[in-house]
C-alpha cells in the first residue's frame, strides 16, 4: 500500500523553466507515487512514468476533486491538483496527500472557497503543502480552516507567514512532530526562499485573470508569469518545496 501520494499539476503545468532533467536530477525518492489521469483513468505511478506527459503540458486538463467524476467520465487526459488527489487517496485508503502551494479563499470580494479547502473538510486526509498560494487571502483561510475544525500545524515552526512572499505572520496550532493522527490535517512547511515581490504577484494575478476571461488556466499562467518576472526562481523555490514536503512525508 502506497503512504502518500503527490499531486501533479505543479510538476505537469507550474515549472515553465524547469526541464524534465532538472526535476529528475533533483528527484530523491525514485518510488514516490504520484496520481494523474489517462484517457479518463486514473494512474498512479513513479515520476518517470509521468513525465512524458509534461510534453503535453498545453493539452493538458487541470483536474480538482469537483472535476474528478466528470474528467472520468469524459475520458480526461490531465494532471491533478491538491483537491482531486486527496479525493483519489480517500478512495485507495492512502492517509497523506503532498503539494507545494494550495488553495485557500479567494480575496474578496469572491471569497470563493478553494477545493483543496473543500477537500480538507470531506476527507479524513492529511495534507502537506507549503502554504496557501499568495493570490488568496491568508487570515481568512486559516480561519475557515479553523471554523472547520482542520488542524494546522507547521513542520518547522508554528507560524505562517506567506508562500512565495513575506507576508504577516500568523499563529498555527502547533508544532507537528509525529504523525499521530492524518484526519482533516493540514501540516504546512514553508519554502525557505521567497522570491516575490507584491509588485510581481500583482502583476502575475492580473496574468491569470487575463487567461481565465480567454477560457484558459488561472493558476498555470499564474506561475508562468511569476517564473518569467523571477527568472525562474519562483520555479526553482516550489520545486524544491515540493521535494522537502516528499521528504517530510517519508519521514511521517
Amino acid at each position: 500500500m502506497h503512504k502518500y501520494l503527490i499531486e501533479t499539476a505543479l510538476l505537469g503545468q507550474g515549472l515553465a523553466s524547469i526541464s524534465d532533467q532538472d526535476i529528475l536530477s533533483n528527484w530523491h525518492s525514485p518510488q514516490a507515487q504520484l496520481v494523474w489521469i489517462i484517457s479518463g483513468e486514473i494512474k498512479i505511478g513513479t515520476l518517470e512514468d509521468f513525465l512524458p506527459l509534461r510534453q503535453k503540458a498545453d493539452q493538458l486538463s487541470r483536474i480538482d476533486a469537483s472535476s474528478l467524476s466528470q474528467a472520468i467520465t469524459e475520458k480526461a487526459t490531465g494532471v491533478l491538483t491538491a483537491s482531486a488527489t486527496m479525493a483519489v487517496c480517500s478512495q485507495e485508503q492512502i492517509l497523506l496527500a503532498v503539494t507545494c502551494g494550495m488553495g485557500g479563499i479567494g480575496p474578496k470580494p469572491t471569497n470563493k472557497i478553494g477545493s483543496d479547502l473543500l477537500a480538507l473538510r470531506q476527507w479524513p486526509i492529511a495534507l502537506i503543502a507549503a502554504a496557501p498560494k499568495d493570490v488568496f487571502d491568508l487570515p481568512a483561510t486559516l480561519a475557515w480552516l479553523h471554523d472547520n475544525g482542520i488542524i494546522v500545524v507547521g513542520a518547522n515552526s508554528d507560524i505562517c507567514d506567506g508562500f512565495l512572499i513575506h507576508d504577516t505572520a500568523y499563529k498555527l496550532d502547533g508544532q507537528i512532530n509525529q504523525l499521530t493522527n492524518t484526519s482533516h490535517l493540514l501540516i504546512l512547511n514553508g519554502l525557505a526562499k521567497r522570491p516575490v515581490t507584491n509588485e510581481i504577484l500583482l502583476n502575475a494575478m492580473k496574468a491569470g485573470e487575463h487567461a481565465e476571461q480567454q477560457g484558459k488556466y488561472y493558476h498555470p499562467t499564474v506561475n508562468q508569469k511569476l517564473d518569467e518576472d523571477t527568472c525562474g526562481l519562483s520555479s526553482r523555490e516550489q520545486l524544491k518545496g515540493l521535494l522537502a514536503n516528499i521528504a517530510l512525508a517519508e519521514q511521517l
